[in-house]
């Protein structure tokens, strides 16, 4: 997967003013031709892509669980581990991941609110929580950004650049996250529905936090793979099944009293 294509950095200011016309829902903007680039793209077909986006974040909104076989590799391991379980999510917040070990018991048990998270592996008795300050080094081995990225958010922030032809979709989206760093999606949703992105994440004083990329069979239940640089995290998710139906209880931070009745 590439970074950003030239084009793309080209286009961006001019593609963002359209941008800021279609969001006050002024016709006159979104019909306006933007300036010269390469090749020209009309404001009007900025418009359609953004809406095009507006209708996948809208997609993905409903709460779902999922039947998945993860597989999860990385230095801090001694070996990959693959396991099989559920995984309940209610974007862009609630997560809730339970994988399953040989005997049946729980092998990892992971929950995320927000950017805030609890990971428990019953075996050792260990339980560990972070959030959006905790630093890479304390996140080796364990898949929160993915998940937050992949499941909760995959289309989340601003759009500053989309463009629709016969290739897909392609956009660059503009998140902000904690501290100042601001994180750049480059990604293209193609013609026969597999989605690939990278994304570049850099700390207020332009220095690069770390880059990310992702390439999925299909923006549903689906097979995908995750590399993560800061942590040299693996990742290989395959979605064996889906449905609509989540207990709410199943959102439920694990230390609170609620959950523990």
């Amino acid at each position: 997967m590439k970074s950003a294509r030239p084009r793309k950095r080209a286009a961006v200011r001019a593609q963002a003013l359209a941008a800021l016309a279609c969001i006050a829902g002024s016709s006159a903007g979104c019909g306006a031709a933007l300036p010269s680039v390469d090749p020209p793209q009309s404001a009007a077909e900025l418009c359609r892509a953004r809406a095009h986006i507006a209708a996948l974040k809208r997609e993905h909104g409903d709460a779902r669980k999922q039947t998945v076989k993860l597989t999860l590799s990385a230095p801090v391991m001694p070996q990959p581990l693959s396991a099989r379980g559920a995984v309940a999510f209610a974007p862009a917040h609630d997560l809730r991941m339970i994988l399953l070990g040989p005997g049946g018991g729980t092998a990892l048990d992971l929950w995320m609110r927000d950017r805030t998270y609890r990971f428990e592996v019953p075996a050792l008795g260990r339980v560990v929580r972070g959030d959006e300050h905790t630093p890479p080094e304390k996140k080796r081995g364990l898949p929160v950004d993915f998940l937050r990225w992949w499941l909760l958010d995959p289309f989340g922030g601003d759009v500053v650049y989309a463009r629709e032809g016969a290739r897909g979709l392609e956009m660059v989206l503009r998140d902000l996250g904690p501290s100042g760093s601001t994180s750049y999606v480059d990604g293209t949703l193609f013609a026969n529905g597999r989605f690939e992105a990278t994304r570049t994440t850099w700390n207020a004083d332009g220095e690069r936090l770390d880059l990310e990329k992702l390439s999925a069979s299909s923006v549903g239940c689906g097979t995908v793979e995750y590399e993560q640089s800061s942590t040299r995290l693996v990742v290989v998710a395959v979605c064996e099944s889906e449905s609509g139906a989540v207990n709410p209880k199943a959102f439920a931070d694990p230390d609170a009293p609620e959950a523990k009745r």
